[in-house]
């Protein structure tokens, strides 16, 4: 990886989207709506809700259509082509950026390298849920098409699983000709980096500069969330809630009555198709890159409805108005997201189904136990200062929200995004009504998404002080002596926590390393195409496991199935076999110093051992003495810490003997 190719990765990640979002942008003619910079904003936004819905539909229209990277230059060719023609009187008017925008851009450069530095530091994903991301961006990649399996690498079914953002990432590697899994990384991180600013650009059109300034400084730098989604892979359900709030944003303005601003009339007659158009576009890029956060957006959504269909101000003609394009933007958004929305249903009820199954084998008396009583489902309220925000974070935030209530310019946002938290909790506490079907969300997955929420808080905070010394001094003259003040404020803070974020690393879920690949590249090339590796392993959810070191990412790197296989394989046919292996392979921790009995893998066709070059984070690892002592099994590897073991050899030979 070099700087070139990292400038690269920024330079196309940037231009695949913004020039499909600006050709969306320019329908209609209305985005000079929009501030420039936030044309800007909403135009990246766009785009990267385009390739989802474009893959989606391809697959279901014309199912043997290849997207390459010829069809995707000629694509970009194409809408590079009709901006030219769109804004070529009026294309002066979008590089017409404000002085006061060079603060916000500069704190987004700042934001981004924050989140550039740790991925240059650790080039591969951590963690468990990047095997899986980086598997299916390397079939979007070889088949130009989002999958329905993760064959050959994995048995496991995708038909209910949340696609879009491959549709992103293999994108990305096919237009930059780089490895999958360095495209899934690097777009990971850039999105992350553009959580500050799909904040910044809710607040700044609803609340305020200050509000969308300091709730930027939040997430990007104050919160150490979204930051610590790059130690887990969460790339998923990162890009989903990135896009959350500009999608919010695009739907409360493609609702609200034309009352509510002035535009030429011209563009009036066109700009309701095309705003109700582009807010389902947004909310269906929102679902297709994660399901679970588009259950998570839908109350949102629905209070952002209600707050506009009753101000006061409205006329009933202007409220039917708010409902009749409510409905079309959620007509809109069905039809752009039924490729994705059937098949999920249908794989969430039968997936619950073999959850539960797996809830009652994880028990010795094989008994049904009530949600709230399982792993997966049990809490303590404290984790949420180690997973959703710090202690004086949260205390900030809500006092925000507390204060926001006081003033009229901030109420409407305080009152939305305290009953949001509301419904928020109450999802993750369905699992209490014991109904698996309902139980789609455990509450720790619901504390990962409040610093959303918490940059609202914060930016109402500030926002409210500003309200507070604006009244105490008096308005105009008074307070353009105090809003630089303010602005130094906010850079101050900022530049106190950018060390922390850039060393919001976990390094115990990062698993590979360079030498791993070597050693993976030699496994493909030195053994049968069809064999299986015992990998270290550990039980995390009753009988839900996944692997604990490099050997984990042997499907993605050697091609080779494993005895931990990915998180998506748990409704694979063959999933039982998956089992059984894997407690052969657990069983052979509490071998000690003992020679090793392999025949019983053997017997399950697992063939080889890999021992990873760091040691496993749960710190249970084989036990490398003893399996060089034990019959059968023979050393076929060892270089830089990493041994491969061959399990079988005196399976081989009695075969052999046969033959």
């Amino acid at each position: 990886m070099t700087f070139l190719t990292l400038l690269k990765l920024i330079i196309i990640t940037l231009i695949m989207q913004l020039l499909p979002g600006w050709a969306l942008l320019s329908l209609g003619g209305c985005w000079k709506r929009l501030k420039t910079l936030h044309r800007w904003i909403l135009a990246y936004f766009l785009g990267m809700a385009f390739y989802p819905v474009l893959f989606y539909l391809t697959r279901l229209v014309l199912p043997r259509l290849q997207i390459g990277i010829n069809k995707l230059i000629l694509f970009l060719l194409l809408t590079l082509i009709f901006n030219l023609w769109q804004f070529r009187k009026s294309w002066k008017e979008n590089i017409k950026f404000e002085k006061k925008d060079l603060f916000p851009a500069a704190l987004f450069v700042l934001i981004l390298v924050t989140r550039l530095i740790p991925a240059w530091q650790y080039p591969y994903p951590a963690w468990t849920d990047s095997l899986h991301h980086s598997i299916i961006t390397k079939l979007v990649v070889l088949n130009g098409k989002l999958p329905d399996t993760m064959l050959p690498f994995d048995p496991a079914s995708l038909k209910g699983y949340h696609l879009g953002l491959y549709s992103l990432t293999g994108s990305l590697s096919l237009l930059s000709n780089v490895a999958p899994h360095i495209a899934l990384l690097y777009y990971s991180q850039i999105t992350n980096a553009l959580a500050g600013l799909a904040v910044f650009i809710f607040l700044d059109e609803k609340v305020g500069r200050i509000a969308a300034l300091i709730g930027m400084v939040f997430v990007g730098l104050i919160s150490f969330q979204p930051a610590l989604y790059f130690n887990w892979g969460r790339f998923t359900q990162l890009a989903s809630q990135t896009m959350l709030f500009p999608a919010a944003l695009l739907v409360w303005m493609a609702i609200e009555p034309d009352s509510a601003h002035s535009l030429a009339t011209s563009c009036q007659k066109k700009r309701p198709i095309v705003e109700i158009i582009l807010a389902a576009l947004l909310i269906s890029g929102t679902a297709l890159l994660h399901f679970r956060v588009a259950v998570f957006f839908l109350p949102l959504l629905g209070l952002i409805v209600l707050l506009t269909a009753f101000e006061n101000k409205l006329s009933p003609k202007e409220r039917k108005r708010v409902v009749l394009k409510t409905v079309l933007i959620a007509l809109a958004t069905i039809i752009l997201t039924l490729p994705a929305i059937i098949p999920a249903l249908q794989s969430f009820l039968a997936q619950e189904e073999v959850l539960a199954d797996l809830l009652a084998e994880s028990l010795p008396e094989k008994t049904v136990i009530p949600l709230s009583e399982h792993p997966y489902y049990q809490y303590e309220y404290s984790v949420f200062y180690d997973l959703g925000l710090t202690k004086i974070a949260g205390l900030f935030a809500a006092a925000g929200l507390l204060l926001g209530l006081l003033f009229k310019k901030t109420r409407t946002m305080a009152l939305l995004t305290i009953v949001w938290v509301a419904v928020l909790a109450i999802e993750g506490n369905l699992y209490k009504l014991n109904i698996p079907k309902l139980a789609f969300v455990n509450m720790t997955g619901v504390m990962i998404i409040a610093y959303l929420p918490g940059s609202v808080g914060f930016g109402l905070l500030f926002e409210s002080l500003k309200e507070i010394i604006s009244r105490l001094v008096g308005p105009n003259q008074a307070w353009r002596n105090i809003q630089p003040v303010l602005y130094w404020v906010i850079a101050f803070i900022a530049m106190l926590f950018v060390t922390d974020r850039i060393n919001t690393i976990e390094p115990y879920r990062h698993f590979m390393s360079y030498d791993d690949e070597k050693a993976m590249l030699w496994l493909k090339e030195n053994t049968p195409a069809n064999s299986i590796i015992a990998v270290n392993t550990q039980y995390w959810s009753g009988e839900l496991f996944h692997g604990t070191d490099a050997g984990y990412w042997i499907p993605y790197f050697a091609e080779r199935d494993t005895t931990t296989r990915s998180m998506m394989s748990v409704d694979a046919p063959d999933y039982a076999k998956v089992i059984q292996r894997n407690a052969l392979v657990y069983a052979l921790y509490s071998a000690g110093d003992e020679i090793v009995d392999t025949q019983a893998l053997c017997d399950m066709d697992v063939t080889y051992l890999y021992s990873a070059k760091n040691t496993p984070f749960t710190n249970m690892d084989f036990n490398i003495e003893a399996l060089k002592a034990s019959p059968g099994v023979q050393l076929i590897y060892d270089q830089n810490g990493i041994q491969i073991f061959d399990l079988c050899t005196k399976t081989t030979e009695l075969d052999t003997l046969q033959d």
